[in-house]
């Protein structure tokens, strides 16, 4: 390899490596300036505290806490994307927060009511409805699945 090839090589991969530190950057603003993330996070703890508050004042065994506090989750998740979907300038990938707020409330759900049995099949429906939005959006687009 000539010295020019070398050369080339070497500021190709300092073009690279800058261009990777600004898009982390980038990256980096948008969750500082994410103040929706904050309140999720904050929202976690307060449904975790609940959910032992619960244990601990006798109101449910200590079997049963997941499952209020899988609820809890899906209720935040599901809080999280109605208040992006209100607010464009932050809604972003809402369908994932929607799809796992419904799988983990039901999960909960399901096990606080004691119906065990058919929890597997709120899995087979937040599969369906991820197909499903995937190809809705896909026909909304106008591209087709045979396209390359």
């Amino acid at each position: 390899m000539s010295s020019a090839e070398k050369s080339e090589k070497r500021e190709k991969s300092e073009k690279g490596e800058k261009e990777e530190k600004t898009e982390k950057g980038e990256k980096a603003e948008k969750r500082e300036g994410d103040p929706i993330s904050t309140v999720f996070g904050g929202l976690v703890l307060i449904v975790l505290g609940i959910a032992f508050y619960l244990v601990v004042s006798g109101r449910i065994d200590w079997t049963q806490w997941w499952a209020y506090f899988i609820a809890g989750l899906g209720a935040v998740l599901l809080l999280d994307a109605l208040v992006r979907a209100a607010l464009p300038e932050y809604r972003r990938f809402i369908i994932g927060r929607v799809v796992g707020g419904v799988i983990l409330l039901g999960l909960g759900a399901l096990n606080i009511l004691e119906i065990e049995d058919v929890w597997p099949l709120v899995l087979v429906g937040g599969g369906v409805a991820v197909i499903l939005y995937g190809v809705y959006t896909s026909r909304r687009r106008g591209s087709s699945w045979t396209e390359s």
